[in-house]
């Protein structure tokens, strides 16, 4: 993995990008990678600042397996700024995956946006960290109940 993070930090040809941001997509797939461990959030970061749309659009699939909070700001700032309404649909559909409260807010504002596909991507995300909330909630009222039951 470092190979490839070492390779994308010095490439300016976007085709080159994407299919190093491809590559990385499929061995974290396959081999269930912590992004953290391997410094892949800068990778993300850098990659949505890029000018190329298909790089940005290629940058929020990555982004995906992250959980760090520096890459779902950005991904929120992608979703409210970006010129491209791919970009900022996909953005709204990592956001969702994460499934981080934080971005709750920018997706319920990206309900309301001039593109429907964006406007489907952000009702959608929003749909499944209310999903993963309330069963996040559910799961701590049975863990506080089974702890009384245990004293």
């Amino acid at each position: 993995m470092e190979d490839l993070i070492k390779k994308i930090e010095n490439e300016k040809n976007v085709n080159n990008i994407i299919k190093i941001l491809s590559e990385i997509i499929e061995k974290i797939s396959l081999q269930n990678i912590n992004l953290q461990s391997d410094g892949l959030d800068i990778v993300i970061v850098n990659s949505l600042d890029n000018p190329s749309d298909l790089v940005r659009i290629k940058a929020t699939e990555l982004a995906e397996y992250s959980k760090n909070e520096i890459v779902v700001k950005k991904l929120i700032e992608k979703l409210k700024n970006d010129s491209n309404y791919f970009v900022r649909g996909f953005a709204a559909k990592a956001l969702g995956s994460i499934g981080n409260i934080i971005a709750k807010e920018a997706l319920e504002a990206a309900t309301s946006d001039n593109e429907g596909f964006v406007t489907s991507f952000a009702s959608q995300a929003l749909k499944t960290i209310n999903v993963k909330l309330t069963f996040s909630s559910k799961l701590d009222s049975l863990r506080a109940k089974l702890q009384v039951a245990k004293k």
